[in-house]
């Protein structure tokens, strides 16, 4: 598997032609900080944590992490978003006029990286705000780090739930065993995969067999795209473990085109 830093590098790649060029634009360059953020995790997650107790209750539904874990480190954020503010003033993404806005509100006379990332993990995840957009964005790479780091501790079996098991976040992208048919969600806010019941809807718990199924193309049957008619969610599903990079991104911007194809039918 190559290493973060060689992953997040290679997203300089050119969109899919059916994603939005600066929605891409934006993802590569949040996700080109990853590599750059992983040396300063430490100051916003103590050592010595999640407590005996926090593993514990698992058990019961509660996700590892919460606020009072987080030690909401300034400097690391402003530092988060120093790199980010760089890259979007940089020559590969000043041209994209559609930015303007974005640029805008991670400007030095208007940032709040601390209070954004507090909003971002205590808000509704489908929250419009764009500060809460924001947030997402300074703070994304700290909880890669800290969902890397106890994930070889984590028990699967002690968690068969739809939210993730460190943050609680929404799932954005699935994977299925081609020999167990076992589904892998990985979460929104810190890309940990964790095992989920298959036949249920991961946004509203819908387990009605008719009114849950999947699309696919024939000349792209590695990826598909499952759907529930309760809530009209879908999520993106990609054969797993042909993967090879450290989180989904490539296989969600690959997966783009039935996702829109779908939303299109849809409206």
């Amino acid at each position: 598997m190559p290493t973060l830093t060689a992953a997040a590098s290679s997203l300089a790649d050119a969109p899919p032609a059916t994603f939005d060029a600066d929605a891409h634009a934006i993802l590569c360059a949040v996700w080109r900080t990853y590599p750059r953020a992983a040396a300063g995790w430490r100051s916003l997650f103590a050592p010595d944590q999640p407590t005996p107790k926090r593993w514990e209750n698992l058990r019961d539904g509660t996700p590892l992490l919460d606020e009072t874990m987080i030690r909401w480190d300034s400097a690391q954020l402003r530092q988060q978003h120093r790199r980010l503010q760089r890259l979007l003033l940089s020559p590969g993404f000043r041209e994209l006029e559609a930015l303007d806005d974005l640029r805008r509100h991670l400007a030095p006379r208007s940032y709040e990286p601390a209070r954004w990332a507090r909003l971002y993990l205590t808000t509704a995840d489908d929250d419009p705000e764009p500060e809460l957009l924001f947030g997402g964005y300074i703070i994304q790479p700290f909880l890669y780090q800290f969902a890397r780091r106890v994930l070889p501790r984590l028990n699967q079996e002690n968690w068969r739930r739809d939210r993730c098991p460190v943050c609680g976040g929404r799932p954005y992208h699935g994977y299925l065993h081609p020999q167990s048919r076992q589904r892998i969600l990985v979460c929104t806010r810190c890309q940990c995969p964790w095992t989920a019941p298959r036949l249920r809807c991961p946004f509203c718990a819908n387990i009605a067999q008719d009114s849950l199924g999947y699309f696919y193309l024939d000349r792209a049957t590695r990826h598909r795209v499952d759907y529930c008619g309760i809530c009209r969610s879908i999520l993106p599903i990609t054969l797993y473990p042909e993967s090879q990079v450290p989180f989904p991104l490539h296989d969600h911007l690959d997966s783009m085109s039935l996702q829109n194809a779908i939303e299109g039918s849809r409206r």
